[in-house]
């Protein structure tokens, strides 16, 4: 099925309807639905004649540019009734627009009016409408500012989880452009990691499931495709067109505002060797949220070292090894605590710095034995985990 809009611009004729999508076509005050638009709504859409408002999947709106005032108040209750339904999608078609009037001036005019009347939920990511409103809205600062979307400082699973369930609509819909940017690194597969933009992903059952285009599903089974369906309708109660396929993956970190000394962005669960802005240097540790003080930082033995104390960030690995794909979902902060205890010792254990540093090279990593990786680093293989 193809999708009608791309954000808040609708693109294409509609001439399929998802189950959330709603018809907005333009009418007369006796909704006799004669316009093509119109005809069309009731012949594909369950609007019915003689009738104003919410119709089947459709909303007629009546529409007389010599009447402009008396139409009013049926605009205001349509406008109420979108901010009141955030989890339908307004496809609002081009209502200044009939294949009779060939006279541009006129449609123009008419173009200019309905954008100033639809300015009024411009704002909203639950609507799409014609570029020719849109195009006068913007030429007349009609669009309210792009919203500042307020993230914490530092981000990481449950905060994820939050803002896929405050934007649960917009990644649904796709609105791209009307979520949080926040970059998130995950497992793909043996020695690969995988990297998304917010709105791209969401969490079920405190699994990541991530949108596959297309063209990288091509190995998924037909049980797969079945069991991606079932949790999209599960999660956005609606079908997500033109997705791709939604895939459990493994989470493994948030990008943080910092690079190493090759230029490349740090993750969280990195472990990265840094100097402080002191002069004094630390260890290799891995970068975790300090959920107190929202912050990135070095979690040490009794204290903490945020990230913008220090330079000169060092990355010499990963902890997301000895991964298990039927074990509890990761939490970042808990691997960083695996890699400090099996690196330095933790409560009457001892540590291993060297195999602990081995592991972390060869990441992604599902093997479980210690001596595969130790067998790795003699045989001088790499895993290129820095893509």
């Amino acid at each position: 099925m193809e999708k009608h809009y791309q954000g808040l611009v609708l693109t294409s004729k509609v001439t399929e309807l998802s189950k959330c999508e709603i018809f907005v076509f333009a009418t007369d005050f006796q909704g006799s639905h004669t316009r093509s638009a119109a005809r069309y709504a009731c012949k594909k859409f369950g609007a019915v004649q003689g009738r104003l408002g919410r119709q089947g999947q459709c909303y007629a709106l009546p529409v007389d540019f010599n009447n402009i005032n008396a139409m009013l108040p049926y605009f205001e209750e349509f406008f109420d009734y979108v901010k009141n339904h955030p989890n339908n999608r307004f496809l609002i078609t081009r209502m200044s627009y009939e294949k009779n009037d060939s006279n541009k001036k006129s449609i123009d005019r008419k173009d200019e009016t309905m954008a100033q009347l639809f300015s009024e939920i411009a704002g909203l990511t639950n609507i799409a409408m014609p570029i020719e409103w849109l195009s006068v809205m913007i030429e007349k600062t009609l669009v309210p500012p792009k919203k500042d979307y307020e993230c914490p400082e530092a981000i990481e699973e449950d905060v994820l989880k939050d803002l896929c369930q405050k934007y649960r609509y917009e990644i649904g819909a796709g609105m791209k452009t009307c979520v949080p940017s926040i970059r998130v690194r995950y497992v793909l597969e043996e020695g690969k990691f995988g990297y998304v933009m917010f709105g791209r992903f969401f969490f079920h059952n405190d699994d990541m499931y991530v949108f596959l285009p297309d063209e990288k599903s091509d190995k998924i089974t037909e049980e797969e495709r079945r069991e991606s369906a079932n949790i999209v309708m599960e999660v956005f109660n609606d079908e997500c067109w033109n997705w791709g396929i939604a895939r459990k993956v493994i989470f493994a970190g948030v990008k943080t505002p910092f690079k190493d000394t090759l230029g490349d962005w740090i993750y969280t669960g990195d472990v990265v060797k840094a100097t402080k802005n002191n002069g004094g240097g630390l260890q290799a540790f891995p970068v975790s949220v300090n959920t107190v003080c929202e912050l990135y930082a070095f979690m040490l033995d009794n204290h903490y070292v945020a990230l913008q104390e220090c330079n000169q960030f060092e990355r010499l690995g990963t902890v997301f090894y000895q991964l298990d794909k039927t074990a509890e979902p990761i939490r970042v902060n808990a691997r960083n605590a695996t890699f400090r205890d099996e690196a330095y010792g933790g409560y009457r254990t001892p540590g291993n710095y060297d195999l602990a540093m081995t592991k972390i090279q060869f990441t992604p990593s599902f093997d479980q034995e210690d001596w595969k990786y130790a067998a790795s680093k003699v045989l001088e293989l790499e895993y290129n985990w820095r893509k």
